[in-house]
């Protein structure tokens, strides 16, 4: 070996490395090195012919170096250190195709040599040596050499058997072996023996017959690469030499799944890849290549047979499945997109639908990386969609697909599809709807799967998600309306595309569902804003609504609808009205299309946005009424029979005179804006979503117009009872149940709900889910029934019972078994019909409250849009008298905090207020608000009405308020003052009034005598309330103090002696030890000095400035509290022994006593011997192990 060895003795171990691109670099470097080293070697005409194939042989016609590199690299094989076998393989297939003369008899001598297994070695020794075996045959067939003339037929044999005898001894490394085979039969073809190695392959590895995935795969390559080599032997036991016949399927499915007899016995080996012969199988079958000779499979013939019916079967095991789910995923990534529905067939939907309803299914978790895969296919390609959501809710599928496996799959699937994928879904689901797949005759069936096809489209419409056209929804809208009110009489109509004839036809019960459906929908593109507009603007058009409801063309979606019911009902051909109108129906109808004409001609030549917004509103309460009047005629007639009246006296009636005026205030005709409030109030009786949105739409255009009598109406719905005479006040009919109950809870748009129980923010919550608990909690606090109690006694009477009496026991034990069962049934009749009182009872309160949900978002509408109408003072008492008044149970509880939030999120911050209003009437409110907060309980209520009082003062002390309504602002502020300074019940809080305070410091000194007044301890409740008086006057003195007016300087200066004679009290009486006195604790006194120290040095910072303050120096505090009592008193509090324990209280009495300037200090022996005092006295107590209770003991015996 030379000396240049050293250069790429380095290279060897990067061979090894794990980073590959590391191990490519250091093959690319070594090989150039030696191939140069060749190239010298050569040139120096060293080299020597030879055919001896041992290793003297290397040293003869290679370079040194290259010698060692080859055994190097052979040796190196069955190394298992990191990638050694990989990277020193690749550099080996190099460096082999570099020497030409090197053979491949002397190649496989090295390779024995070096990868021989002996007895002597261990498991893993000899597992080793294989895969260095099977390396380096890898390397012989890659590099090229068995292309070579020198050759032979015994070369070929000898790595035949070397393959087959690894293949036999290890099953886990028979599909690499094989592997290794195929990659050999391309240079085949150059040998000239051809025919003798194909016949010595198959002689040693098909020789009786082909049984298994490897030997499967093997023949495949054959018969590809050498189409005419006889394989007749090895076919006898086929129907066909064609692998993919048809009539093979069956063995093929047996063979895949790796057993060779008809048992069905896996094998114990069983390994979780899939073999790799399945991609070669699936790229053949789903290339759709035909052959004339023999009938080969399709895909969906090869799918059916080899997967479904044998890996999806019923019996099948959970390994197979797996293999299945894999292979589902690779088909869906091999086959073209057409073929991919082709691979939900019923048994692999069984298995999946299975695995996915659970996760503790023993698949579950493979059955979703299955669903994850087809969300990814379908994200990166749209055209499979459609078939894919066929499959998955058709025949083996489940209409309810994403509820059965609790996913969003299908929602998913549709927000990857594009316009042209959700056209063909709903085309899929029309079908599905007219003619559905089975049992035609099978009326129950057919009604499912319509119910199932409409709610569909609904959904489609709903979804925000998927890609919307004008176009698509049109047609769904259109589709739901003729199946809700026409029957098809005879296909084939041009007036419309919905005209094909259902079959089986459709029953009441389907017609229902199509009504209701298609008002859904139509209250869902009522709500939506244009489609063209939401493409051009994006997110920005969904903060306005004037668009909602509209097509892109301008015109409303209910008027598109109104049109196309002309134009199908003109055609009697093919449709009939499947509902029958009266002659006063027909009337009404007429006249409405002749108003909407009218309308519509009014808005085009209307200039006034105003007056325009009014019509289109007038517009759209005629569209809608029409066709309500396909559900409730009688109803509908009426509604527009008042809506006619109301739309003359807007817009036709001309402007009455004055006397006119006078003479219609007198009478008692509604106003036209009082009419329109009550037919939008009779549209939220309903339960429709749709006359919901209707009613917000409409009354947000027509809320600047409303009057009292019309708010009033709406706030007096509000107070009626959530019970069953509330029920009856509010409805002519019962037993309606909200089909939009969720709605009501979770589209607030102008209404933020708040907690009442803890003030936060809640999130909307359903009223059914706890009405196991309300039962509980009813069953455990309702009070005893006394109509039970008598109903009982009667029965038992009449059985000859005297319910109570002593003999009661003996009275039934002589009754016979007819009388004892006809007296349980009784009593069963009894107690069925109390609990059906009772589920009425809790169904008239929900109706009750959905109703006033319903109602309460008007008046958000109303606040939210007139911010500045003084009717807005006309909601708050009526709110705050509901919301308190309200039984609390967890069906009002959301109706309640939905309340509290309109008066406190919405009417309170609002930003705007009222500036022209009746003084009088809204002085009133504030004083209302004041007297729900003096009662209220409840700290939400507390919390709410402090922030009306801000903000009805606000409005009360404008800049153009008069003086007098700041004095009534006050007054009312004082008296409740007063509440909570003097009664112990006040339920007011500090806040409250700090609120005040820091809002309007400009208006709230004359409240300062006041709070200094309640100062006094021996007039106070309570220290507590002692103490926030205090607390009061220091922020009213600092935000008084910071408007830096001399005003307000010359005011609190002028008050210094008061607050000094205050502080005086307060600190004796906190000194007295007398056991009457109310004893000043240290929270209470550390607020009290915190006080004191705030008003000295707000009264030395204003004594800087001499020229302001000159003439009351001598009532200032530095000149005041100089005297012989105030700083001897603070010196007292500090050393007095009930605060001495108190760090802050010795700090801040230090504090005054620098600040007041007298000289006198805390002695600093006091804080140590009261530190050791206090100590001493705690471990004396520890060492006796006893601590408060003796002493107590003691004393009161002494007492005695």
């Amino acid at each position: 070996m030379s000396t240049t060895t050293s250069t790429t003795l380095p290279l060897y171990w990067d061979l090894a490395s794990l980073d590959p691109e590391t191990r490519t670099t250091a093959a690319r470097t070594l090989i150039s090195t030696l191939a140069s080293f060749q190239t010298t070697f050569e040139e120096a005409g060293a080299k020597t012919d030879t055919t001896e194939n041992d290793e003297d042989s290397l040293e003869v016609n290679c370079a040194p170096d290259v010698s060692y590199a080859l055994k190097r690299l052979i040796r190196g094989l069955p190394s298992s250190r990191e990638a050694a076998r990989q990277g020193y393989s690749l550099a080996l297939t190099e460096l082999l195709g570099l020497l030409t003369e090197l053979t491949v008899g002397k190649t496989l001598a090295l390779l024995h040599q070096y990868t021989e297994r002996t007895g002597a070695m261990t498991g893993e020794e000899a597992r080793d040596m294989m895969f260095g075996r099977i390396f380096g045959l890898r390397s012989i067939v890659s590099s090229g050499i068995l292309s070579r003339s020198s050759t032979t037929i015994e070369d070929f044999q000898q790595i035949f058997e070397d393959l087959h005898e690894i293949s036999l001894t290890k099953s886990y490394l028979s599909e690499v072996c094989y592997h290794v085979l195929i990659s050999m039969l391309p240079m085949v073809d150059n040998v000239k023996q051809k025919d003798q190695v194909l016949e010595a392959l198959v002689a040693t590895f098909v020789a009786d017959g082909i049984n298994t995935p490897d030997q499967l795969q093997l023949v495949l390559a054959i018969k590809k690469y050498a189409p005419d080599f006889d394989l007749s032997k090895q076919f006898a036991a086929w129907k066909s030499a064609n692998i993919l016949d048809v009539e093979n399927l069956p063995k093929i499915a047996r063979l895949l799944k790796e057993v060779s007899t008809e048992d069905e016995e896996i094998k114990s080996n069983w390994r979780p890849q899939l073999h790799s012969v399945w991609d070669t199988l699936l790229a053949d079958v789903a290339s759709g290549e035909k052959t004339t000779k023999n009938k080969k499979a399709s895909f969906q013939e090869f799918w059916r047979v080899a997967v479904d019916e044998s890996l999806f079967e019923a019996n099948a095991s959970h390994e197979r499945k797996y293999w299945g789910f894999q292979l589902v995923e690779k088909a869906m990534k091999q086959v073209p997109t057409e073929q991919i529905v082709f691979v939900f067939t019923e048994n692999f939907m069984r298995t999946f639908i299975n695995n996915m309803s659970s996760e503790d299914r023993f698949l579950s978790k493979a059955a979703r990386h299955t669903m994850h895969e087809i969300q990814k296919l379908c994200s990166e390609d749209s055209n499979i969609g459609f078939g894919l959501i066929a499959k998955l809710v058709g025949k083996y599928g489940n209409q309810k697909f994403d509820k059965a496996i609790r996913s969003k799959m299908i929602d998913s699937l549709l927000a990857n599809m594009d316009v042209a994928g959700i056209k063909s879904y709903i085309e899929f689901l029309t079908k599905s709807f007219v003619t559905p797949e089975e049992n035609n005759n099978d009326s129950t069936r057919a009604e499912g799967q319509r119910s199932w096809a409409v709610d569909q489209m609904v959904g489609l419409i709903r979804n925000s998600k998927i890609p919307r056209e004008e176009e698509w929804i049109a047609h769904v809208l259109e589709f739901l309306f003729v199946h809700a009110f026409f029957d098809v009489v005879k296909a084939g109509s041009k007036v419309s595309e919905v005209n094909v004839v259902a079959a089986p036809a459709l029953s009441p019960a389907t017609r229902s569902v199509c009504q209701e459906r298609f008002f859904a929908a139509l209250g869902e593109v009522s709500t939506m804003p244009p489609v063209a507009k939401v493409a051009e603007l994006g997110s920005a058009v969904l903060k306005t609504r004037k668009l909602n409801g509209t097509m892109n063309s301008g015109d409303f979606w209910a008027e598109h609808v109104v049109q196309r019911y002309k134009a199908i009902e003109k055609d009697a051909k093919h449709y009939k009205l499947a509902v029958e109108l009266s002659q006063e129906s027909e009337e009404a109808r007429k006249l409405a299309f002749k108003t909407i004409e009218k309308v519509k001609a009014d808005i085009a030549k209307a200039g006034s946005d105003d007056t325009n917004s009014q019509s289109r509103a007038f517009e759209l309460l005629f569209l809608h009424l029409v066709l309500q009047q396909l559900t409730d005629p009688e109803e509908s007639n009426e509604v527009l029979d008042e809506l006619q009246s109301c739309y003359q006296k807007v817009f036709l009636d001309k402007k009455p005179t004055k006397k006119a005026k006078a003479k219609t205030q007198e009478s008692d005709e509604p106003e036209p804006v009082e009419v329109l409030v009550d037919i939008l109030i009779s549209f939220l009786s309903k339960s429709s979503s749709l006359l919901r949105s209707l009613a917000e739409q409409v009354f947000e255009i027509f809320s600047d117009k409303l009057t009292k009598k019309a708010l009033h109406l709406m706030l007096e719905i509000l107070e009626t009872k959530e019970s069953q005479t509330g029920e009856d006040e509010l409805f002519e009919t019962r037993g309606e149940e909200d089909e939009d109950i969720e709605m009501d809870d979770s589209e607030d748009d102008d209404v933020e709900v708040i907690d009442m129980n803890d003030g936060s923010e809640s999130s909307d919550k359903e009223f059914d889910d706890e009405d196991d608990e309300d039962d509980e909690e009813d069953d455990d606090n309702e009070d005893v029934d006394e109509e039970l109690r008598n109903k009982i006694q009667e029965a038992m009477k009449a059985q000859g019972i005297l319910a109570g009496s002593d003999d009661e026991d003996e009275d039934l034990e002589d009754m016979d078994d007819d009388e004892m069962e006809a007296f349980d049934e009784k009593l069963a009749e009894i107690f069925r019909q109390k609990k059906v009182e009772k589920n009425d009872r809790k169904n008239a309160q929900q109706h009750v409250v959905h109703f006033k949900n319903k109602i309460l978002e008007l008046l958000g509408i109303f606040v939210r849009k007139n911010p500045t109408n003084a009717l807005v003072f006309e909601i708050i008492l009526p709110l705050l008298s509901v919301a308190r008044s309200t039984s609390s149970t967890s069906s009002t509880k959301h109706f309640v905090d939905k309340t509290m939030a309109l008066l406190s999120k919405r009417l309170a911050k609002n930003k705007e207020y009222p500036k022209q209003f009746d003084d009088k009437r809204v002085i009133e409110v504030l004083q209302g608000v004041h007297e729900f907060a003096r009662t209220s309980a409840q700290k939400q209520m507390l919390e709410v009405c402090g922030s009306l009082s801000l903000y009805i003062s606000k409005a009360l002390m404008s800049e153009d308020g008069q003086n007098a309504n700041v004095e009534n602002v006050l007054n009312i502020y004082s008296e409740s003052l007063t509440d909570y300074m003097t009664k112990k019940s006040s339920h007011l809080q500090p806040k409250f009034f700090l609120d005040f305070l820091q809002r309007f410091p400009q208006h709230s000194w004359p409240l300062f005598n006041k709070l200094l007044g309640y100062t006094d301890p021996t007039e106070s409740i309570k220290n507590y309330r002692q103490s926030q008086a205090y607390q009061i006057m220091s922020v009213l003195i600092q935000r008084t103090l910071s408007q830096k007016s001399d005003e307000c300087n010359q005011a609190f200066l002028q008050e210094v002696p008061a607050i000094a004679a205050s502080l005086i009290k307060t600190f004796e009486h906190a000194l007295n030890d007398k056991p009457d006195a109310k004893q000043l604790n240290t929270q209470r006194l550390r607020e009290v000095l915190k006080f004191a120290v705030t008003s000295i040095r707000l009264t030395k910072n204003l004594e800087k400035d001499t020229t302001k303050v000159s003439n009351l120096a001598k009532l200032t505090f530095i000149h005041t509290v100089k005297n012989e009592q105030l700083g001897p008193l603070v010196l007292s509090l500090a050393t007095n022994d009930k605060y001495t324990e108190s760090s802050a209280v010795r700090s801040t009495c230090s504090q005054i006593l620098s600040m007041l300037e007298t000289g006198l200090a805390l002695p600093a022996k006091v804080k140590v011997e009261s530190k050791t005092k206090a100590k001493a006295a705690l471990n004396g107590k520890r060492k006796k192990g006893q601590m408060n209770k003796p002493a107590a003991k003691k004393a009161k015996i002494s007492k005695q």
